[in-house]
């Protein structure tokens, strides 16, 4: 899955995908092949199960980006 949140000065991209690594290390592949792409981009990659445990919680990062984000590519 990939959603989508665009603000006025950035690009937010959530990845989901199953990762034994930890999260801070799942992006970087990601930011390497967006590198010099415009707009400004911050890009996260989180688990399906990660994202279950997180969905309902108030203010978290994730629930706003399910709630505010479009998918787009769902494969």
């Amino acid at each position: 899955y990939l959603h989508l949140v665009w603000r006025l000065v950035d690009l937010d991209l959530l990845i989901v995908e199953e990762s034994g690594l930890p999260r801070f290390k799942r992006s970087g592949r990601y930011r390497r092949a967006l590198r010099g792409v415009f707009p400004a981009k911050d890009v996260v990659v989180w688990t399906s199960e990660e994202i279950a445990e997180w969905r309902d919680v108030p203010n978290a990062f994730i629930t706003s980006i399910l709630t505010e984000g479009r998918v787009l590519y769902e494969g």
